[in-house]
């Protein structure tokens, strides 16, 4: 939760990380966070080292440690009173059961809004599974869409069908999950 916890997964470590030092450099991590498209030649040549291109691996595996979550549940955890944990130490808790108790359930609304931020990002990326994807099979919707062609050129009624098709499951998510989005982007603080 604060300075002291330790917490579990990669978004939430690296949140709580940055909670609890003054590194130097953290400055820069922020800024390297926000552009993921400058380790697309590493990530590649990792993938095709290990003989995952065109696998469901090389399209889910880079999407697990998202950026926007550690802004997220770091703002989410600088929200959080010290008081709770102390309490909870003097109530005889360890630091998993406050963990378990405190922190994870207060933060359920931080967690649905980076699922849902997480799957709308992932849905639309286009460049990471447009090279890890080789195969029409394989590609996602966005990178099929760029290659929807036929005899003659591109055909531009059938990209725009293929595009609002592709956008119906965010439109759906976006219905089912409306309340938890507003809820964990007000309780982070972010604008």
């Amino acid at each position: 939760m604060n300075a002291g916890r330790h917490e579990h997964g990669f978004n939430e470590d690296s949140a709580v990380g940055m909670n609890a030092t003054r590194l130097v450099g953290r400055r820069g991590f922020l800024a390297g966070a926000a552009a993921p498209q400058a380790l697309i030649v590493p990530l590649f040549r990792e993938f095709q080292t290990v003989h995952l291109i065109n696998t469901y691996w090389a399209l889910v595996l880079p999407q697990v440690p998202a950026p926007i979550a550690v802004f997220i549940f770091k703002k989410f955890f600088d929200g959080i009173p010290i008081q709770l944990e102390q309490a909870a130490e003097v109530d005889g808790a360890s630091w998993w059961t406050s963990y378990r108790k405190i922190a994870m359930p207060l933060a359920r609304p931080a967690i649905a809004a980076v699922a849902i931020f997480t799957f709308v990002w992932t849905w639309n990326n286009f460049l990471w599974p447009f090279l890890a994807a080789t195969s029409q099979t394989m590609m996602t919707i966005p990178a099929g869409i760029g290659t929807v062609v036929s005899g003659v050129g591109i055909v531009n009624a059938l990209q725009m069908a293929s595009a609002v098709l592709g956008a119906l499951p965010l439109v759906f998510v976006f219905l089912l999950a409306q309340r938890h989005i507003v809820e964990g982007v007000a309780g982070t603080g972010l604008k």
